[in-house]
């Protein structure tokens, strides 16, 4: 985890900064500084140490050799991760500049000093500020970092995320708003990227690294969203504590889009538990071409791993006490600062190593995934450190799904817990629980794997940004984001897949090595809003896009304004089947109002390219299926298929299909009525007569031998 005023850099590379005091007794007059004005406050300069660090230690390299074999990778499988072959760079000049809006110096360098042996340096700014930089090397072999915090280091990443900076921020007023906090978040963003690039680094030098980085950076929606927010005008600020009101320190602050849920900002706590954290306002537009609202949702997420600091991570409401980003409130953000507060209760911590399975070694920068078991709801997230190591806090009252997720370079498979060998499918998870206090330790050993890769564009061959990629099994896989090229990766297990993106499906056979999926063709857009029998939007229901056929060719889920999009590659007519499997507002329903498949009003798509709006889409009020199914041992049956039929019982009376999550239950939302039919699939099972009232009920288990449907309560 980050210290107070520490990059994770320097924590995960050893900390040469902790042997500052020797290399200041040690070097003399070679770690002077200058000696510089007061700031316009009138107070003394702000006292700065760090490290240096490049590749091999050296700024420069002009030929091939054993940076060769640390860097370079073929076809994403590396020898060893970009930043692994830093190391601190001794007797290079080091400077303190102040930075126009452009990253060009203001004059005369304000403090200087030389490193020493293992790259240390000891300097002075004239405050903590965003247009401060600590410069390392001379001519174009060079290095800077952003100052953000009394301990720092200069490095490729430090270097890549500073000179990001001057794409957005546009004046001085917006360097003066860059946050200490937010610049660490970003430099640790930068350098989870740094395991995913796919570059054949070769010799290459610091100046190339960090270019490289860069790079990678701004392929990144979501790296360049906090960049260009971390000096916007709009602001919250706010404290975070635990129930005794003691701040907290170190708590990580994400901001998202309402409606979207797009990361939009990050920072962290400072020691006494505040924040700020600087936003876009109403009508500017981001990175990626959209223009946006200026209204968020905001997370307090604890991913400390200190002992008794279990307190659970948090998203922002007026009540309070809030766990689930589909409840979490609009905030709207305008050019003024505005006051949000959390006072987060003791928790669930979930803790453990992601590490390969066939030499036991850590792998670092594995995206860790906390879900809400039953929507698989994002709830927390963070990447496994240089060891393999992750911690995630979480509400003690809940149950929760845990994904490794493999986006590096490292050619191990991603993994979802289920209690014993790990699966690939969601629906085979164990859900993971604890008492408040408690720890949970899940450990994910991943075998080796196959990549899957590809791009999303349109029918024009322009890369289509933050698409949803949903890969699948015989049952939920996985579900990713393109880059802002359009690009997606994950490493899985061999095997046969299903891969969906925009309307658009193939098959990837992953048994015999890595595949490339590229989706290229124009599409037909369908959306539209749901509604509630209360007039309130229903958010997190499943919309389904099925053909003429009745096969699923396009899939969303309802966001916080109840909008959803849905894409199809096909022409003719569409049926919308709209699934609601938690407690909500609204019902399961047909489009429009209809309760059977066969039945629903069709949605034509004339021709491809087209898109279509459909009016507001109200549904009824919900009454609940509650599904256990154990066998004969009383071990659940996961990922067992079901349809629930109303009308009658043959096939030709569908209503729903769904599969059954890994604790063998499932709630579905039904409408008010009797269903005539609920067919266990593979089992061959039929349960008659299942009653659903509104607001209420109806359990329905079987044991391996007897389906017995209960009354609504």
């Amino acid at each position: 985890m980050n210290l107070p005023g520490k990059s994770q850099k320097a924590v995960v590379r050893g900390g040469a900064a902790a042997m500052l005091s020797l290399f200041l007794a040690a070097c003399g007059s070679d770690s002077a500084t200058t000696a510089i004005d007061s700031d316009d406050t009138g107070s003394a300069g702000v006292a700065l140490s760090g490290v240096v660090y490049a590749p091999g230690g050296q700024l420069a390299q002009a030929d091939r050799g054993p940076l060769e074999r640390v860097l370079a990778f073929i076809w994403g499988r590396p020898a060893q991760a970009a930043l692994d072959g830093l190391a601190g760079v001794a007797g290079v000049p080091v400077a303190v500049y102040e930075v126009d809006a452009n990253g060009d110096p203001v004059g005369e360098a304000l403090s200087t000093g030389t490193t020493g042996p293992s790259g240390e340096f000891a300097l002075e700014a004239p405050s903590l500020s965003g247009r401060y930089v600590v410069r390392a090397g001379e001519g174009a072999a060079t290095l800077e970092s952003r100052i953000d915090g009394t301990t720092m280091d200069v490095d490729p990443v430090s270097d890549a995320v500073s000179r990001l900076i001057p794409q957005w921020v546009g004046s001085a007023a917006g360097l003066d708003r860059l946050d200490p906090g937010e610049i660490r978040v970003l430099e640790s963003e930068v350098e989870g990227l740094a395991e995913e690039v796919d570059s054949d680094l070769g010799s290459a030098d610091a100046r190339t690294l960090a270019d490289t980085l860069k790079t990678a950076a701004e392929e990144d929606a979501e790296t360049l969203n906090l960049v260009q927010s971390a000096a916007a005008a709009g602001e919250i600020c706010g404290t975070v504590t635990d129930a005794a009101g003691n701040g907290l320190e170190g708590i990580l602050i994400v901001a998202r889009d309402y409606g979207d849920w797009v990361t939009r900002a990050k920072t962290r706590t400072a020691a006494d538990g505040s924040y700020c954290l600087n936003f876009p306002v109403a009508g500017e537009t981001d990175p990626v071409g959209r223009t946006l609202s200026g209204e968020y949702i905001l997370g307090a997420v604890n991913l400390s791993c200190a002992e008794g600091a279990t307190w659970a991570s948090e998203w922002w409401s007026a009540a309070g006490d809030t766990h689930n980003i589909f409840q979490a409130e609009k905030i709207t953000v305008g050019d003024t600062s505005i006051t949000r507060d959390f006072q987060l209760a003791d928790g669930l911590r979930i803790q453990g190593q992601v590490r390969a399975e066939d030499t036991g070694s850590g792998l670092k920068k594995v995206k860790i995934i906390v879900r809400d078991y039953l929507s698989f709801t994002p709830v927390a997230g963070t990447r496994s450190d240089a060891n393999g190591d992750y911690c995630a806090n979480v509400a003690a009252d809940g149950r929760y799904l845990v994904e490794a997720q493999n986006r590096t370079r490292a050619p191990y498979a991603s993994e979802i817990y289920d209690g014993d060998t790990g699966t690939a499918l969601r629906n085979l998870a164990r859900p993971v629980s604890g008492d408040a206090g408690s720890v949970q330790t899940i450990d994910f050993p991943l075998a080796a794997g196959a990549r899957l890769a590809g791009t999303v564009t349109d029918g024009d061959g322009t890369p289509v940004p933050g698409m949803r990629v949903l890969v699948n099994d015989a049952g939920a896989v996985v579900r990713l984001r393109t880059n802002k090229l359009g690009r997606y990766r994950i490493w899985l297990r061999p095997g046969a897949y299903s891969v969906m993106a925009r309307g658009q499906t193939a098959s990837a056979d992953l048994t015999a090595g890595d595949q490339v999926l590229d989706f290229s063709a124009a599409v037909s857009r369908v959306g539209g809003r749901l509604l509630g029998a209360d007039g309130n939007p229903v958010v997190q229901a499943k919309v389904l896009l099925l053909d003429a056929a009745g096969n699923l060719v396009g899939v969303d889920v309802s966001q916080s304004d109840g909008s959803f999009v849905a894409y199809t590659d096909q022409t003719g007519d569409h049926t919308v089947q709209i699934r609601v499997d938690l407690p909500s507002n609204g019902a399961s329903s047909v489009y429009d109002g209809k309760m059977t498949l066969a039945d629903g009003d069709p949605v034509t798509i004339a021709a491809v390219g087209s898109d279509q709006t459909l009016p507001d889409i109200t549904l009824p009020a919900p009454g609940y299926l509650a599904l256990q199914l154990t066998d004969a041992n009383g071990d659940p049956l996961a990922n067992q298929g079901f349809q629930v039929r109303y009308g009658g019982t043959s096939s030709a009376y569908v209503f729903q299909r769904h599969r059954t999550h890994g604790d063998g239950g499932y709630l579905l939302a039904l409408p008010e009525a009797t269903y005539d039919r609920l067919r266990l699939g593979a089992l061959g099972v039929n349960c008659d007569g299942i009653p659903i009232q509104a607001d209420m009920t109806t359990p329905v288990t079987y044991d391996g031998s007897t389906c017995t449907v209960g009354q609504p309560q």
